[in-house]
Parts: C-alpha cells; structure tokens; sequence
C-alpha cells in the first residue's frame, strides 16, 4: 500500500515537473519571438528617429529660407515705394527745369525784340540829332548805354538758356533711371510674389498665407507636447500593469493567510491604479487625436491658400516647400512616436514574459528538488 502510494506521489511529482517543463519551455519560446521583436522594433525605432532628425533638419532649413525670402520681399516692396517716390519727384524736377527753360528762351525772345527796339529808337536819335543840334548828347550816350546793356543781358541769358537746356537733359536721364528702376523692383516684386497682377490681392493671399503657416507652427508645438505626455501616460499604464502582474504573482504565491489577504489588498489597489492609468492614457490620446485633426485642416487650409497664389512666385514655392517639410516633419514624427510605442510595449511585454519565465523556473526548480529529496 505505502509502495502504491510513494508511486502515485512520484507520478504526480513527475506530472507536475512535466507541466512546469512544458510552460517553461513555451515561455521560453514565446521570449525568444519577443526578443526579436524588440530587436526588430529596436532597428525601427531607431530608423524612424534618423528620418525625424533629418525631417526636423529640412523643416528648420526650410523656415529659415522661408523667412530670407520674406525678408527679401519686403525689402524689395519698400525699395519699390522709395522707387515710385523718386521716379514722381523727378518728374515733377524735369517738368519744373523744363518749364523754366521756356521761360527763359520766351524772356530772350523779348529781349531781342528790346534790343532792335532801342537800336531802332538810337538810330533814329542819331539822324535827329545830326539835323537839330538841339538834342542833348547825354540821350545819345544813354542810348547807346542801353543798346550795350542789353545785348549783355541776351547774352547772359542765353548762358542761362543753356544751363537751362542741360538741367533738363540731366533731370530727363534722371527720371529716366527711376523710371527704369521702378520698373525693375516692380519686376523684382512680381518675380517674388506675383504681386503686378493684383497687389492687393497678393497682399490678402500672403497674409493669409502666413497667419495659416503660424496656425501649422502652433498645431505642431502642441502635437510634440502632447505626444511626449502620450508616451509617459503610456509608460506609466505599463508600469502599473507590471506592478499589478507582481501583486497577482505574490497573491498567487502567499505562503500564509496573513501574506494572501495583504497581497490581495494590494492587488485590490493595483488594479485600482491600472484603471486610472487607462483612463489617463486614453484621455490624452484624445487629446492627441483632436490636435492632430486639428493640424490637418490647419495644413489643408495652408494647401489651399498657397495653390491659390500664383504658383511661378519664388515667395510661393518657397512657402509650399516649407509646407510639405511641416507635412513631412509631421508624418516623420507620428511614425516615430508610434515606432517608440511599439518599442516601449514590446519591452514591458518582454518583461512580463521574463518575470513570469523567472516564477516558472524558481517552481520547477523547487519541484525537481522536492522530487530528489523524496
């Protein structure tokens, strides 16, 4: 009878050593898949995070050659304002000298009709004066005075008329070079934003442009500030759910009644915390969700102001290259915090299967041993 039972003890001992075996062996295998997943979501995750850098790398050289072109931009539009100021007040100097020289080509044309008009008058004095001795010699001399006086002032004139004459050609090459200068930074704005088709219009689309592009830079401030609380909501869930895993292990594993009803106890809070942590997690997920709808229709409405501009504009293209950085830099991103996701999921994984891995060994241990001390 005691042989029969010392037998049926020893197969059962032996059963048990089997299973513990078994589940070893399962959990070993199960920890080998994880360990090339995480090896594999290692690889991954650090892929993505070099496609987020070199993202973040051409997003901030875009901004950068974005703001130049901006500032280049306005820089052109005032130098055209100073341009259209000169080009009207040489114009209006280049009227003023040319009036001025017509002026003074009309006041030499009356001082030669003066002249003939004294010489006539001296002439006439002078046969008078050989048939009537009567008239005084002081008129003939004041006579001739005059006809002398007045051939120096044509003659000064004329100088004049010619200074004249050559402030106007100089105020005509000068309106001329504004001219030739507005036409060039009106050109130059036109290259830059399309700006000689509708100014106005250009200006309203620019505005537009920029006010959505600080809407986009906002959105996604917020969406990198968010992700981050995402992954340390998410480590903080998995960390609850293996310190829950450990209560339920030591509850399992309680060696007396006082050791269970403890252990249970803080399984009972463990849980507890494991629910606050999902809650948590999924809040901020939606958050996350909402904010990145958000920057989507942020980048739709960017999209469709910037194909509305004229699309030869260098501001344009510029800006709707820095567009598709912000969109590039955006998906680089979301792949690289899902790639972490992943990682950080398959590693709390990885050691909840080694934790369990270790339990089943120490057990299997403890059965082996038992069944040599028998």
């Amino acid at each position: 009878m005691q042989t029969t039972m010392k037998v049926g003890i020893a197969e059962q001992k032996n059963l048990e050593i089997e299973s513990l075996t078994s589940q070893v062996a399962n959990v070993q295998y199960q920890i080998d898949e994880m360990n090339a997943v995480v090896n594999s979501l290692t690889d991954k995750q650090g892929h993505f995070a070099q496609l987020l850098t070199d993202a973040e790398a051409k997003k901030n050289t875009a901004l950068s050659q974005f703001n130049q072109v901006k500032l280049v931009a306005s820089q052109v539009a005032e130098l055209k304002q100073y341009s259209l100021v000169v080009n009207q007040q040489t114009k209006t100097t280049k009227g003023e000298v040319t009036a001025t020289s017509q002026n003074v080509a009309h006041l030499i044309n009356q001082l030669i009709f003066s002249v003939d008009v004294i010489e006539k008058l001296t002439d006439f004095v002078n046969r008078q004066k050989s048939v009537n001795k009567a008239i005084p010699d002081e008129l003939v001399s004041t006579l001739g005075q005059a006809t002398t006086d007045a051939n120096q002032a044509i003659a000064t004139t004329l100088t004049a008329l010619q200074s004249c004459y050559a402030t106007v050609s100089s105020a005509s090459e000068s309106y001329s070079i504004s001219d030739l200068e507005l036409q060039q930074s009106a050109h130059l704005e036109s290259l830059l934003t399309g700006g000689d088709v509708d100014q106005a219009q250009s200006h309203t689309l620019f505005e537009r442009a920029s006010t959505a592009l600080q809407s986009v830079e906002q959105s996604m401030t917020q969406l990198q500030s968010v992700q981050k609380q995402v992954q340390s909501k998410l480590s903080d869930m998995l960390a609850v759910e293996k310190n829950h895993a450990d209560m339920v292990d030591k509850f399992e594993n309680a060696k007396s009644d006082d050791e269970a009803s403890e252990a249970q106890q803080n399984v009972v809070k463990a849980r507890l915390a494991v629910v606050q942590a999902k809650k948590e997690y999924q809040a901020v997920k939606m958050i996350l969700a909402n904010i990145s709808l958000q920057s989507e229709m942020n980048i739709a409405r960017l999209n469709t102001i910037t194909q509305s501009q004229q699309d030869t504009a260098l501001l344009t293209l510029i800006q709707k290259a820095y567009h598709q950085a912000v969109s590039h830099y955006q998906s680089s991103l979301e792949a690289s915090n899902m790639a972490n996701t992943q990682l950080e999921y398959a590693q709390a994984e990885l050691a909840r299967a080694t934790t369990k891995l270790n339990s089943l060994q120490a057990g299997l241990d403890a059965a082996k041993a038992a069944a040599y001390a028998a």
